[in-house]
């Protein structure tokens, strides 16, 4: 009944008129300002020149900093519609940059380094910092008083940035996304309610106190009748998202941080993993990475199942600039919001502004962009970054400073790039920039503002004939509907296979009993996400998901072959928040299941919640008490804030029972896992699986585990940083430390793993070889398209059963996404 509804509903919306729903187009602008010290000395400047930047008809006014030719603008190309067809994002640390202004940021400017412009601020700021040292007394305990200094500031940020912020959104009549550092909350104080009028962005006064105003405004606006007051010791990295009446309708703090803003050096508090959500707004739901947590596959796949449609991804890319040695910095680049895009079915695309420039001995040069979900093949835009080759989805990117040779071989494309791009750094022998436009000089970095249209919504392709590919059936939809299906787990025995996915926000399953050639009706499981099935002997049948807004793993079994399911467990019950579910079937009649749960605390008393494994062996129909399995500490002290982990699978045979996940202890992401001899009752020592070099960064997601007769097998995504200038390898699949899919120009991502009866693995995985997502099979040393479309096909799941294997999927082809499966005979595979 409640899928008969579901589809009804989507069916009825569906024949709407288009003019009946919101705006489905938004206008997204990335705006990159450089940063220069003729506009971070005052307050009026900082605000001058970002009004000018957005806005070209205030440029060349008397007073206000200048802007670089040809920089575009926002204001002169607005969409009409107002805040829900437009959307503007400005860079991380943007904000930060008010601490340099006004009197008490006079020594900092003077200052020789970042270090140095950090104690002069400290110093200056001493009578404030009193305060809150008074009112936040763990703040003075901190391994340096750079916490207190950022509370300290919070009038200052509050007066000159977000005002300034919240100035531009109303003006724009835009949503609007801009970065700042600062206390996660605060108020506004005055000296009399009576007479106050609030400021851009404010609604009123919340308390009145004359001589705090005094205590806390900048001395050089004697006369402001309010001041900004800190309400929280937490000073983070977030990113603010105003309305376009000016007034703060989200914000997400940075949850993984850069090793300057650890304790050792800025002490910025991270943000907790559990709060990432997306936001709500007019121009669509945001999910916003902010630098660092744009490459965290954790928190991206938090945001896509919160439901995120487009990424903003708000950047200093700071001390990775382009240069001769190490890793192309425009390559790094990529494998962050424009991979993040490829890679998820929901994400329409991803706005990423970058500031640019030099901040005392700190550099930046990454091009702000928007790149889009790849359309079909052949079609749509096709862009690049400096020294690379063109890539679908690029639809709009700012200019480099220097000329890219791209006539050139791309090795010594770059080295030229690199040859002029290190002439801008703030090196007292490169030669000074004769005027505020880019080029090799010191400085020369590019300013300015790109734009494009994003359309938002599922993406509708004609499906047209399905055909065969190769030894593949034609690939069906195993339970029709005009809802939209996504995430599919399979699994098999005997000539029973069950599948299980999501579908208008409840798990649905089907079976099938002539070995996935026909299926039955599906049913609703419950409201759910993330399934996860195995099969049994006897027809016993295992699903574990994500269960409703608690988000709790339940566990239910049918002993029927999946027709019936009673016996609804909870992993866990009472404790935090779990997701991310994996079951496989050992022994006498039984199961063990794995999923990530926040009941955890992060070792460093920063009172942060940890996603960590647990695990429970599932006998019968009852869920054993959990254990932790993720029992390791932090191996780098980077990480005792951070120690995540994510992406558990779990597999099976008998008594053997491996489970693998994504582990941060070593501040990057690596495979490791834990295996059992006795059904899951007690397991070995945490090992490490994936093979990247400890002294580079690797970014490993997604294992898959199968246990077979003759041993092991783990599959995963692979990424390991390279420090050389040739393409360097993305996204691409391992299995068992060897590289079965993915090469230097896109990615391949999601594999699923199965064994034949002999043993041999099969790998099914999502490819981007022609940059829209595609399915393809790795087996016996062969790659195998499983359907040929002009959809995208993703996150794949794969089950052996009676001389056949079955990969199913999601599947772009049609009015909406649906779960497709192909099937194809193991003799044909070779």
């Amino acid at each position: 009944m409640r899928r008969a509804l579901a589809v009804a509903v989507a069916a009825a919306a569906l024949a709407v008129p288009a003019a009946a729903h919101a705006a489905s187009t938004v206008r997204t602008f990335a705006v990159g300002p450089r940063i220069s010290p003729d506009w971070i000395d005052t307050r009026a400047h900082f605000h001058d020149k970002l009004l000018a930047l957005v806005d070209a008809r205030e440029r060349g006014r008397p007073g206000v900093p200048p802007v670089q030719s040809g920089a575009g603008d926002v204001a002169g190309h607005l969409a009409p519609g107002g805040a829900a067809a437009n959307l503007v994002a400005l860079p991380e640390d943007l904000g930060l940059l008010a601490a340099f202004t006004g009197s008490r940021g006079d020594g900092a400017r003077a200052a020789s380094g970042l270090v140095d412009a950090v104690v002069a601020l400290i110093g200056s700021h001493a009578p404030v910092s009193g305060f809150y040292a008074a009112k936040y007394p763990a703040l003075t305990r901190r391994p340096l008083p750079t916490r207190l200094l950022a509370v300290s500031l919070t009038d200052t940020f509050g007066r000159v940035a977000v005002e300034t912020f919240a100035e531009l959104a109303d003006r724009l009549d835009v949503t609007l996304v801009a970065g700042v550092n600062m206390a996660r909350s605060w108020r506004i104080v005055c000296t009399s309610k009576a007479t106050f009028r609030p400021p851009p962005g404010a609604t009123g006064c919340d308390v009145e106190d004359a001589g705090l105003v005094a205590r806390l405004r900048s001395p050089d606006e004697p006369d402001r009748d309010y001041a900004y007051e800190a309400t929280t010791p937490d000073a983070v990295n977030m990113a603010l998202v105003f309305g376009p009446d000016g007034r703060i309708i989200g914000r997400q703090v940075k949850a993984y941080l850069t090793p300057i803003e650890l304790p050792s050096q800025l002490d910025l508090k991270p943000g907790s993993i559990a709060a990432v959500r997306a936001i709500a707004t007019p121009a669509g739901r945001l999910g916003i990475v902010t630098s660092k947590d744009a490459w965290m596959p954790d928190v991206v796949d938090r945001l896509v199942a919160d439901g995120a449609q487009l990424l903003v991804q708000p950047e200093f890319f700071v001390g990775d600039t382009v240069g001769p040695d190490g890793m192309w910095a425009p390559d790094n680049l990529k494998a962050a919001g424009y991979a993040d895009v490829l890679r998820h079915q929901g994400l329409a695309a991803v706005v990423l502004p970058s500031m640019t420039g030099n901040l005392f001995d700190f550099s930046a040069d990454a091009q702000s962009h928007i790149a889009l979900q790849p359309q079909v093949a052949g079609r749509g835009p096709s862009g690049a970054l400096a020294g690379q080759e063109p890539a679908p989805g690029f639809a709009a990117v700012m200019a480099f400073g220097v000329p890219d040779p791209v006539d050139e071989p791309l090795v010594a494309r770059r080295q030229a790039l690199a040859a002029s791009a290190v002439l801008q750094l703030p090196r007292p022998d490169n030669p000074a920039c004769p005027s505020i436009e880019p080029g090799p000089c010191r400085g020369g970095q590019v300013e300015g503002t790109v734009f494009h249209d994003v359309t938002l919504g599922p993406r509708r392709v004609r499906a047209g004939r399905i055909a065969a590919t190769g030894p593949f059936s034609a690939a069906r939809a195993i339970s029709p509907t005009l809802a939209g299906q996504a995430n599919v787990a399979l699994a098999a025995r005997g000539r029973l296979v069950v599948a299980a996915w999501e579908e208008a926000g409840d798990v649905l399953l089907a079976r099938s009993t002539d070995a996935g050639r026909t299926w039955r009706t599906a049913h609703v499981i419950g409201h759910g996400r993330s399934p996860s099935v195995a099969v049994g002997g006897h027809g016993r049948v295992w699903l574990a998901m994500v269960e409703g807004q608690r988000r709790i793993v339940t566990v239910r079994t049918s002993d029927d072959g999946g027709r019936r399911f009673g016996n609804r467990r909870e992993a866990a019950p009472g404790n935090g928040r779990q997701l991310g579910p994996s079951i496989a079937t050992t022994a006498g009649g039984n199961a063990y299941l794995a999923w990530i749960d926040e009941r955890g605390r992060q070792p460093d008393g920063s009172g942060l919640p940890r996603a960590a494994v647990y695990g429970a062996p599932v006998h019968g129909h009852r869920v054993r008490p959990p254990r932790l399995l993720d029992t390791a500490t932090a191996k780098v002290a980077d990480a005792k804030s951070l120690d995540n982990d994510w992406a558990v699978s779990v597999g099976a045979r008998g008594r053997a029972v491996t489970v693998a996940w994504a582990d941060f202890s070593t501040y990057d992401w690596r495979i490791v896992g834990r295996s059992s001899r006795d059904g899951g009752r007690r397991f070995g020592r945490l090992r490490p699986i994936s093979a990247n070099p400890a002294d580079r960064e690797a970014l490993d997601d997604a294992p898959s585990v199968a246990v077979g007769r003759r041993g092991t097998h783990v599959a995963w995504t692979n990424y390991t940083k390279a420090p050389t200038l040739d393409p360097a390898p993305s996204y691409q699949v391992a299995l068992d430390r060897r590289m079965l899919a993915g090469d230097a120009r896109w990615i391949a991502v999601n594999p699923a793993l199965a064994l034949t009866p002999s043993g041999t693995p099969l790998v099914a995985f999502q490819d981007h070889t022609d940059g829209i997502a595609a399915i393809r099979l790795s087996a016996r040393g062969h790659q195998r398209t499983v359907s040929a479309s002009e959809a995208g096909q993703w996150r794949p799941a794969i089950a052996v059963c009676a001389g056949h294997v079955l990969i199913a999927w999601s599947d772009d082809r049609g009015r909406s996404p649906q779960i497709r499966l192909a099937r194809a005979p193991l003799r044909a595979l070779g």
